[in-house]
């Protein structure tokens, strides 16, 4: 009982201790946009189980959550930060007991016989690493950590359900796995797991039986993802058709991926929220080595583990199939994020862990295991201040990399929202030095213009833009400004219909486009309205 408490509060209590400061953290990023929509606010059933509740996304349960905390806290972001902290301390205790189970059925008897502390020491790395403060301090990762929560409840039942044979334990994984499903589609693997579970761990290896016991668990994945792509699609929530041609392109960058994710997971220093991989575009040969190097360890660890029935078989093969939704080959933005490598890092982090478990002495692992995690306690502690606003966001990317084109735009964006002209122009003159061709630059040099009621100047600059590479409704945005400023009413909504048009259409894959939506969407309101 004592070995069982503390399992439960000591992550509980390094996740209190390293996150505490969210409470004052403010809504960042795409918060405003995804977190605060109004739907949310009214708590719209209908629109929450029908369609994509911020027009986005269809992902119910997580919608759910963000009712809840539009009851309990109104505009107090701390309230909505400190319910990302409750889910995860919730996680917490499930990964500790799923790593518990898996140690003691293991037919090594150093992993079996020190379940519970060895247990313990993975579910601390695991908490405490740095690749975990993104989707704990970040509202709109909400999802992330929902569908961690839910898939990794459906593990633990179906873990219960193989040791005791109680089919309440099958409905429930059921159930749960329905809910991670709902919650993100990084929870897309979980009927393999599950399949992988019962073919590794029950008595008796059945490739029959397995494929029956997770022939459920594969309807309601098929099923969910009937779902979201049916209402998704009937709302334009949906990018562009992928063919095949772009499928075999994105092979490098699939095999480049799971590298990634393992480098931050050794090396857990300089966290951003935006990776440049220009290097990486540059050194595509080493990559593919690199690639190829990975593969064939981990088909040594698959095959080895087929024979011997060895934990690290298990645990390879499960974290090569929680890879499958991030690895880029149905597009994601940006391509890689700490955010995505949630679910992965459950059976990554005891993976790498294992040969420290296994081979050494049981007082040399936990003397190990102390600097370890005082090391990512600190490094995630001195992470979290950084999700405090966009500026600290924003600049720190730019401090790990001046080359965060993304970064800097944010930052120049967020400048010129709340009216700090000259700065935003500094941040986009950075970025057109860096891509000569960004029309960004000179389009709101144009609409700096229009501000100070130059309009001959802005028509000018912004003729110059508009042969540069540039998002089409900036110029119908900048256009509009231009009627506006000449009393043409009319003009100004042409264009802002037009822009409209144009930025719907970007919207799935363009966060600025989402923002610019709902911008013009109240301005049209306001001049179609009557008296106006």
């Amino acid at each position: 009982m004592r070995e069982s408490t503390i399992a439960i509060l000591l992550p509980i209590s390094a996740i209190a201790l390293v996150y505490a400061a969210v409470r004052d953290h403010g809504f960042v990023w795409d918060d405003t946009l995804l977190s605060r929509a109004l739907v949310y606010r009214k708590c719209d059933l209908t629109a929450i189980f029908t369609t994509p509740a911020n027009t986005f996304e269809y992902l119910p349960v997580r919608d759910l959550t963000l009712c809840l905390d539009h009851a309990l806290f109104n505009t107090w972001a701390g309230g909505f930060h400190l319910q990302n902290v409750v889910i995860f301390m919730l996680a917490s205790i499930l990964v500790g007991t799923l790593y518990r189970a898996l140690f003691s059925v293991s037919t090594n008897p150093t992993l079996s016989k020190n379940a519970a502390p060895f247990a313990l020491i993975c579910t601390l790395i695991f908490v405490l690493h740095p690749l975990q403060v993104e989707p704990v301090s970040f509202i709109t990762a909400r999802n992330a950590l929902l569908a961690l929560l839910f898939m990794l409840a459906t593990l633990n039942f179906y873990l219960s359900f193989l040791r005791t044979g109680h089919r309440v334990f099958y409905f429930l994984s059921m159930l749960t796995n329905a809910l991670a499903l709902f919650s993100k589609a990084t929870a897309l693997p979980t009927a393999i797991i599950v399949f992988l579970l019962q073919y590794y761990l029950a008595p008796e290896r059945n490739i029959k039986r397995a494929l029956l016991r997770a022939a459920p668990h594969v309807v309601i994945t098929a099923l969910a993802a009937v779902a979201h792509f049916t209402i998704a699609t009937s709302r334009g929530a949906v990018g562009s058709s992928l063919s095949f041609a772009d499928l075999i392109g994105r092979i490098p960058w699939a095999a480049f991926i799971p590298q990634f994710y393992l480098y931050k997971f050794a090396w857990p220093f300089h966290q951003s929220t935006e990776y440049v991989l220009t290097d990486v575009k540059d050194n595509m040969a080493l990559l593919g080595l690199s690639g190829l190097l990975m593969a064939g360890v981990c088909c040594a660890i698959l095959c080895r583990s087929f024979r011997q029935r060895g934990l690290a078989g298990l645990l390879c093969a499960c974290f090569l199939a929680a890879l499958l939704p991030i690895l880029n080959l149905l597009p994601t933005y940006p391509l890689v994020a700490d955010r995505y490598a949630q679910i992965p890092l459950v059976f990554l982090t005891p993976l790498v862990l294992l040969p420290m478990l296994q081979w050494s002495q049981k007082r040399v692992t936990l003397g190990l295991s102390v600097p370890i995690l005082c090391l990512l306690g600190w490094l995630s502690f001195q992470q979290v201040p950084i999700w405090k606003s966009d500026e600290t966001i924003f600049s720190h990317a730019v401090k790990m990399d001046s080359r965060s084109i993304s970064s800097l735009e944010n930052l120049a964006h967020a400048s010129w929202s709340k009216g700090d002209e000259a700065e935003a122009l500094a941040y986009f003159q950075q970025i057109a030095q860096q891509k000569p061709n960004d029309g960004q630059h000179t389009l709101f040099r144009a609409w700096f213009a229009v501000r100070q009621k130059n309009y001959d100047e802005a028509e000018e600059l912004l003729g110059i833009a508009k042969r540069m590479s540039l998002a089409p409704y900036y110029v119908s945005l900048v256009k509009a400004e231009i009627h506006m400023g000449r009393r043409q009413k009319r003009g100004a909504i042409r264009e802002y219909e037009r822009a409209l048009v144009i930025a719907r259409k970007r919207f799935q894959l363009d966060a600025r486009a989402r923002v610019y939506v709902r911008e013009i969407e109240k301005r049209l309101r306001h001049m179609n309205a009557p008296g106006h």
